[in-house]
């Protein structure tokens, strides 16, 4: 909606979704999700992911069309998305021995940023902030 009235000045959205956040344990697995998200031999303790697969399609969704608003935004745009921590699922990353705890992020433009084109820095979150100043000049 913020997108849509004509600004003169800069505008800063922070936005928080809580789309594909949980807790995961208190939603049903659905056969079409086992289906969907799923080929071959299954993990025993599927159900938290299962849940979190589709939260993460649905947010996979919504991010599509937010950039493709954006694409149509008149001005010069900066996006950026990132986990604050990984989701909460202790069965499932026993049986799979993960144990990664970083987060993606993205930073992203329509108009291509200055000297920055798929540059993949393995930075904390709370250096961000740092980085988008670092990318739009200030």
């Amino acid at each position: 909606e913020m997108l849509k009235h004509k600004h003169n000045k800069p505008c800063f959205i922070f936005a928080i979704t809580m789309e594909n956040h949980g807790p995961l344990h208190l939603e049903k697995v659905t056969a079409e999700n086992e289906k969907q998200y799923y080929r071959g031999v299954q993990p025993n303790n599927k159900d938290e992911l299962s849940i979190y697969l589709r939260h993460l399609k649905n947010a996979d969704k919504t991010i599509k069309y937010l950039m493709t608003t954006l694409k149509r935004y008149e001005k010069n745009t900066l996006f950026c998305l990132y986990g604050d921590h990984v989701p909460s699922m202790p069965a499932i990353y026993a049986e799979t021995a993960f144990n990664d705890n970083r987060t993606d992020y993205v930073i992203w433009s329509p108009i291509s940023i200055k000297n920055n084109k798929h540059n993949k820095k393995n930075i904390s979150t709370q250096c961000l902030t740092k980085q988008i100043k670092k990318i739009i000049g200030d």
